[in-house]
């Protein structure tokens, strides 16, 4: 993980361990009501990644990961399930089980974001995207709204 080694390099160059303010991880985010609407939210932002026509070597640029975890990524790995065919077939569920959409109730958001920060050794920013493809200004409003009010708040305690 591009953390993990952002970490590592640093401390090999005799570095003081990263605060958390350096850095980010981005998300696509839906937060309703019930699990149900955070879902339905999340599958129309998911227009961002069905509609991107962007050729497979320019979503990861040389030297963005090593080496051998890029041929291993593009292989599929050892489970044949590479982060590549996570785009070349998106889903909801995948795109879910491997933290790059957050989306249910405001419980749901926020386990699945402190999920994604345990795995990763956490991080100081959060960036979400709320708003893309078929979702209308009401539904807009309404998820950064529900995740303003409900899971934000939980989340500033973590600084």
């Amino acid at each position: 993980m591009i953390f993990d080694t952002y970490r590592t390099r640093r401390t090999d160059l005799g570095l003081s361990h990263p605060s958390l303010d350096r850095f980010a991880y981005a998300a696509l985010v839906y937060t309703g009501e019930t699990d149900e609407e955070g879902f339905a939210g999340a599958r129309k932002l998911m227009w961002y990644v069905e509609a991107n026509k962007v050729p497979l070597q320019f979503t990861n640029p040389p030297g963005y990961h090593p080496t051998a975890a890029t041929v291993n990524a593009m292989k599929g790995g050892a489970s044949g399930s590479g982060i590549f065919k996570l785009f070349q077939n998106p889903s909801l569920a995948a795109f879910m089980e491997h933290g790059l959409v957050f989306a249910g109730n405001p419980d749901s958001v926020y386990r699945q974001i402190m999920k994604m920060y345990d795995h990763v050794g956490g991080f100081g920013h959060l960036l979400i995207m709320g708003q893309a493809g078929f979702l209308d200004h009401d539904e807009t409003v309404k998820g950064m709204q529900m995740f303003t009010r409900e899971v934000y708040p939980r989340l500033k305690e973590l600084s």
